[in-house]
């Protein structure tokens, strides 16, 4: 089951046929746009009571957070998802804005390797499990991979390839890989591996 937690949102990023999450702000995004929510979630210390009683209209359900916690309210949106039994967890809007809830936020995607991704215009963000992995170009071509503790890489098909690195949190130079075709195989022995992948912006014609 896949949701998307809206944390901030683009009408370019709005998907059809899922269940979403909505985020303080991204709540009332979506709630504007006459878009269900399976829950609400957030101190929602910016968001005027009127605008509230909309976010209720379109959730089915709303949790309001004490705004003196310990918890972003992106990450306890994230806890919920789990709760909920979502395996497939979006992110949208968590990315580009406060470095400290960014840096959480990437954090949480290695807390739960393969469910947690973060998504926007520019950067595709997902945690890997140990295994082996295949991946195509798509729309963003550039591949990064880091971990927080250490891993043991391989990559297939890349433009710079490894055969069993073991790669480190201090390590930098895994970074703007791309693919020689259309897919590549990357395989991870040991802990989860953090794959930034991203594209230029782009330019107006």
């Amino acid at each position: 089951m896949k949701v998307i937690i809206a944390c901030k949102m683009t009408d370019t990023l709005i998907e059809e046929s899922c269940d979403y999450i909505g985020v303080d702000k991204g709540a009332l995004f979506l709630a504007e746009k006459g878009i269900a929510m399976r829950v609400a979630i957030g101190d929602f210390d910016s968001v005027k009571e009127e605008d509230l009683s909309l976010i209720q209209q379109y959730s089915d359900e709303v949790i309001r957070l004490n705004p003196i916690k310990d918890d972003t309210d992106g990450q306890s949106a994230i806890e919920k998802a789990v709760s909920l039994g979502y395996d497939q967890i979006e992110i949208i809007g968590g990315l580009g804005g406060r470095v400290d809830h960014e840096l959480i936020n990437l954090r949480l995607a290695m807390k739960y390797p393969g469910k947690v991704v973060l998504k926007d215009e520019r950067n595709l963000i997902k945690a890997y499990p140990v295994g082996n992995h295949e991946v195509s170009k798509g729309e963003y071509p550039y591949f990064s991979f880091f971990t927080d503790s250490s891993a043991v890489l391989t990559l297939i098909g890349f433009a710079y390839p490894l055969d069993r690195r073991t790669i480190t949190y201090e390590d930098l130079y895994t970074v703007s890989n791309e693919l020689k075709g259309e897919t590549g195989i990357f395989i991870n022995e040991k802990n989860p591996v953090l794959l930034i992948r991203s594209r230029d912006e782009k330019k107006d014609s």
